[in-house]
C-alpha cells in the first residue's frame, strides 16, 4: 500500500472513531438524531470490513457467542403468533444492537478513541441528569398514575424521567453512567479526571434520587458491594455519601418506596409477581423454542390472570431473565448470559495485564455495567428499551477494544526487550 492510501485509511479510521462518539454522545438524547447518524453507520462498517479489519479481532468468541444469541432471535421468529410484527421488530432492534456492536469492534481501534467514545457517553450524561433535575424541581408534566401508586405514595407528585420518557429506563441509563464515573474515579488520582468525574457521578446520583426507581436504588447498592469486593474497598465509601445524599434530598419518600417492594399491597410489585407467573408458564409450554422474539405481547393476554384488561398491553415481563427466557427459550437466556460471561472474562483479563490507571478505570465501569444489568433485570427488563439497549452493545463491545489495545502493547513490550537483548 503506498503512503498516501496509508494515510487516506488512517484518516478515514480516525473519522470513523469521531463519528461513533457523537453517536455515543446523541443515544440518549434523541432518538431522532440517532436515526439520522445511523443512516450511513453500515456503509462505514463496510469499509472498516474491506480495510481486513476482522482479522484483528482478538476476541472473537464474545462476539460469536453475541451473533449467536442473535441468530437464535431470527430463528425464534418461525415461532412467533405474529410473524411479521415480529420480525419487524427483530429487523428494527437486533439489527441496530449488531450493527453498533461490530461497529465499535471494527471502528475503534485505538486507546484514545475508546476513551473519546466513553467520554462522549459521561458529558451527555450531565445533559440527561441536568434535565431530569430540572423535570423533577419544575414539575414537567407526566402521567403520574402511569408511574405511581398515588393511593400508596400520595405525596409522590414528580418522577423524573429525561430523554428517556420513563423514570425506570432513565435510571438504568444512569447506573451505567455511575458505572463508568465511578470505575474511573478510584482508578485515577489525577484531579483533572477526577474533578469532572465527581461532577458527572454526583449529578447522576441526585437524577438517580428524583427517579424514585425502586430496583435501580437497590441495584446501586449492589453493584457497589460487589465492585468494591472485586476491585477496592474504596468503592465501598461511596455508600456513606450517597445514603447522606438520599437522606437530605428525599429521606421519608426514598425510605416508603424502599420498604414498599415487600408490601403486597403496593400495585407494582403485585403486577411484577403476576407478570412472573404467568412468564413461567410461557416457559414451561415453550421451553426450547420460546414464543418467538418480541411476542410477549401477542401471547400475555393467553396467561394472563391478573390484568384481565384487552385493552392494557403488556410488553414485557419486568425482569430480564424471564423475558428473554419466554421469548427465545432456554437456549436463547443461555447464549446470552454466556456471551456477557465471555465480556466479563476480558475484562478481567484486561486488569490482569494492564497498569495503566484510567484504562483500568474504564474497564472496571465496564464490568460493573454488565453487573448492573444482569441486577436490575431481577426486577425490570431495560434492555427492553432500544436507546438502553444500543448503549448497553456499544459499551460491552469497547470490552473487546481495549483488549485488543493490550494485546498490542504487550507484543510492543516483548518486541523491545527482544530488541534489547540482542
Amino acid at each position: 500500500m503506498s503512503d498516501w492510501m496509508k494515510w487516506l485509511n488512517e484518516r478515514c479510521g480516525e473519522g470513523l472513531a469521531a463519528y461513533l462518539a457523537v453517536l455515543a454522545f446523541f443515544l440518549p438524547l434523541s432518538p431522532n438524531v440517532t436515526n439520522h447518524l445511523l443512516v450511513p453507520l453500515p456503509f462505514l462498517l463496510l469499509w472498516a470490513w474491506r480495510q481486513k479489519q476482522l482479522a484483528h479481532l482478538t476476541e472473537r468468541r464474545a462476539a460469536g457467542l453475541f451473533g449467536a444469541f442473535a441468530l437464535v432471535g431470527a430463528l425464534s421468529l418461525a415461532v412467533s403468533p405474529r410473524f411479521f410484527e415480529s420480525a419487524y421488530n427483530y429487523v428494527y432492534l437486533m439489527g441496530r444492537y449488531v450493527l453498533i456492536y461490530f461497529a465499535i469492534l471494527l471502528g475503534i481501534q485505538t486507546r484514545p478513541q475508546a476513551y473519546r467514545v466513553v467520554g462522549a457517553v459521561l458529558a451527555s450524561s450531565l445533559f440527561v441528569s441536568g434535565y431530569g433535575i430540572y423535570q423533577y424541581f419544575h414539575g414537567v408534566a407526566m402521567l403520574t398514575s402511569e408511574w405511581v401508586d398515588v393511593a400508596q405514595f400520595p405525596t409522590l407528585k414528580t418522577r423524573a424521567f429525561s430523554t428517556l420518557q420513563n423514570p425506570n429506563l432513565l435510571a438504568a441509563f444512569l447506573l451505567m453512567v455511575m458505572s463508568l464515573a465511578g470505575g474511573i474515579f478510584f482508578s485515577t488520582a489525577k484531579l483533572r479526571f477526577r474533578l469532572p468525574l465527581l461532577l458527572v457521578g454526583g449529578v447522576a446520583l441526585l437524577c438517580l434520587i428524583f427517579t424514585y426507581s425502586r430496583g435501580a436504588w437497590v441495584s446501586l447498592v449492589f453493584i457497589t458491594v460487589i465492585c468494591g469486593v472485586l476491585f477496592s474497598r474504596r468503592l465501598l465509601w461511596v455508600l456513606g455519601p450517597a445514603l447522606g445524599v438520599i437522606g437530605f434530598f428525599a429521606r421519608d419518600l426514598v425510605v416508603a418506596r424502599v420498604v414498599s417492594i415487600f408490601n403486597p399491597t403496593d400495585t407494582s410489585s403485585t403486577l411484577r409477581m403476576a407478570l412472573w407467573e404467568s412468564t413461567w408458564g410461557m416457559i414451561a409450554d415453550h421451553p426450547v423454542t420460546g414464543i418467538g422474539w418480541g411476542a410477549y405481547q401477542f401471547v400475555y393476554p393467553t396467561y394472563d390472570f391478573f390484568v384481565l384488561d384487552p385493552g392494557t398491553i403488556i410488553f414485557h415481563a419486568h425482569n430480564l431473565y424471564l423475558n428473554i427466557a419466554a421469548e427465545l427459550g432456554l437456549p436463547g437466556i443461555a447464549l446470552f448470559l454466556l456471551a456477557l460471561s465471555a465480556h466479563l472474562a476480558i475484562g478481567f483479563r484486561v486488569l490482569r495485564h494492564t497498569r495503566m490507571p484510567e484504562q483500568r478505570g474504564v474497564v472496571i465501569g465496564l464490568i460493573a455495567i454488565i453487573i448492573g444489568v444482569l441486577v436490575n433485570g431481577m426486577t425490570d427488563y431495560a434492555l427492553f428499551n432500544i436507546e438502553i439497549s444500543m448503549l448497553f452493545w456499544l459499551l460491552v463491545a469497547l470490552l473487546g477494544v481495549f483488549s485488543r489495545c493490550a494485546l498490542r502493547e504487550g507484543v510492543s513490550e516483548e518486541n523491545l526487550n527482544m530488541d534489547a537483548k540482542m
